[in-house]
């Protein structure tokens, strides 16, 4: 058990050292990027940049604005993933459904980011039009993969479960969701890191009062590009954050199904 624990611990320690080397390599070539172009208006160095976030963060809207944005990114997280699943299932279930949906799909997919958020700034709160467009964008991702997961099962399996005169509540829980479930996980790393990307984006077009990509427009009006990478940073952590507590919540989920 020792020896196990020690290698264990040992693994721990390597990935520790190649993740913080992976960010010195980075952190570097931001530096080198910066002495090249020499000017801190332009792109300012690692050092200013986080000296600057180490303000900030202790700044009046600092934690309204974040908690604004996270509550968005969720919320929009959440409607997409339960409409995505009902209209999954559905489109599976219904040939006619799936006709009808997937030009839908395919349009939001298809058309720029920008035109949805300038046609729904013309009726839609600024609070939560972020919200709004998020759901858009994550909606074709997890109904595209809730559908792929459903197809994946193999059908000589669901006629034999028909013979044996299995529920159909045992056949869809058995089979279907557990087919379904790694390509819905897939989704929602996707939709996670995409969610946090449209959300700001949208900010900074319809500009509620308390958000981060609102910081981020202020920022570039009143010439602190120093601010402007300090919040970039803010969103890259938080989505590297909420991403491992996503991977750690499935990870858990997927041992307690192994266990049960």
């Amino acid at each position: 058990m020792e020896a196990g624990g020690g290698v264990k611990h040992l693994r721990r320690l390597k990935r520790i050292a190649g993740s913080l080397g992976v960010a010195a390599f980075w952190l570097g070539l931001w530096q080198l990027a910066a002495w090249l172009v020499g000017s801190p208006f332009v792109l300012p160095s690692p050092l200013a940049v986080f000296s600057r976030l180490s303000t900030l963060i202790f700044e009046r809207d600092f934690a309204i604005s974040t908690a604004w944005s996270v509550y968005r990114v969720l919320l929009s997280l959440l409607i997409a993933v339960s409409s995505g699943v009902v209209l999954g299932g559905l489109s599976f279930v219904s040939p006619l459904a799936r006709r009808l949906i997937a030009p839908a799909m395919l349009a939001i997919r298809s058309a720029p980011v920008v035109s949805f958020i300038i046609l729904a700034i013309m009726w839609m709160d600024s609070n939560y039009l972020p919200v709004f467009i998020s759901l858009l964008m994550c909606l074709p991702v997890i109904w595209g993969n809730v559908l792929q997961g459903l197809g994946a099962v193999d059908g000589r399996l669901v006629e034999m479960s028909e013979l044996y005169g299995v529920s159909r509540t045992k056949v869809w829980k058995q089979l279907y969701l557990r087919a379904v479930w790694p390509y819905l996980n897939a989704a929602l790393f996707t939709c996670l890191g995409l969610g946090f990307k449209v959300t700001v984006a949208a900010e900074v077009l319809s500009s509620p009062k308390y958000a981060i990509g609102y910081q981020m427009y202020v920022s570039k009006l009143t010439l602190e590009t120093e601010a402007a990478y300090a919040w970039t940073v803010v969103i890259l952590l938080l989505s590297l954050l909420f991403e491992v507590w996503l991977k750690h919540l499935l990870k858990r989920d997927s041992e307690r199904r192994e266990a049960a």
